[in-house]
């Protein structure tokens, strides 16, 4: 059965969407649209006998791509399809000028990239948190406030304006900021509700640390979970905030090509992720 790999195109959403929703990725056109975007996002499909059967893609910052939503169907699994569509990625990018890629991997797909070669630096904890109660505390604002932009450029090694400009006009996705007493922004956070039974994901969430309550309660809706992208040395914040929480997975940060691209996981970050891939 020989495999071919095209380009991902607007024509390829209603089958990226279909694959993605067995694994609970909740992908929408707009989402997949940055994907087929000149200069922001790129994507390949895998194709086997003229049937789509996987896709990948990745968000271009420069020389360096962040690879998101590698999957393929269950046929094409423990078969080698998934490394193959990777590889052909990195191919293609590589010949537009990346020279460094990076990735979240879940702890399944982690030895597949380290055969690749990926070295992999930090891990990460998905949690839900429940219990938050909605409230809004002194400096909260709601809405995206373009300050963001500068202030990211401390965390994430170059400008992601455009990823987070548009994550912020998907639909059922709010921004939250905070400003310090002389009117500095200090602390930002973005969510994106899924639904009522999933809740909300949170990221990227960046504060000082006496701001995240209130911070996160201004995102909060009623009975919500929330999920949030927690680096593990960073556990101990989300404690902080006395309120129950239950690690879900382990996500694993991982680099081919040069870590001056990694962005900065320090104190302040309370929950990172997979914004950097789109």
């Amino acid at each position: 059965m020989g495999t071919v790999f095209r380009r991902f195109e607007a024509a390829d959403f209603d089958f990226a969407i279909t694959l993605t929703e067995k694994e609970k990725w909740y992908l929408t056109p707009y989402d997949l649209a940055f994907y087929v975007t000149e200069g922001q996002g790129t994507g390949l499909v895998a194709v086997e006998d003229g049937v789509p059967v996987g896709f990948a893609t990745a968000a271009i910052y420069g020389r360096s791509a962040w690879i998101g939503n590698v999957i393929v169907e269950q046929s094409g699994r423990n078969r080698g399809l998934g490394r193959k569509l990777v590889e052909a990625h990195m191919q293609a990018m590589k010949a537009s000028g990346v020279d460094t890629f990076l990735l979240y991997a879940y702890d399944r797909s982690k030895p597949l990239y380290e055969r690749l070669g990926f070295l992999f630096d930090a891990v990460l904890w998905e949690v839900a948190v429940t219990g938050i109660k909605e409230a809004s505390g002194t400096g909260i604002s709601h809405g995206y406030d373009t300050a963001i932009e500068e202030s990211d450029m401390s965390y994430f090694p170059c400008s992601r304006k455009n990823v987070l400009r548009r994550s912020s006009g998907r639909k059922d996705s709010y921004v939250v900021t905070h400003r310090d007493t002389a009117g500095n922004l200090d602390g930002y956070l973005f969510a994106s509700h899924v639904d009522s039974e999933y809740g909300s994901e949170v990221a990227p969430f960046v504060c000082r640390r006496q701001d995240a309550h209130s911070l996160i309660s201004a995102s909060a809706r009623a009975g919500d979970i929330i999920h949030l992208y927690v680096p593990q040395h960073n556990i101990e914040a989300i404690e902080r905030l006395e309120v129950p929480f239950q690690r879900v997975r382990m996500i694993h940060r991982g680099y081919l090509g040069s870590p001056a691209c990694l962005p900065y996981l320090g104190p302040e970050v309370l929950s990172a992720g997979f914004l950097d891939t789109g």
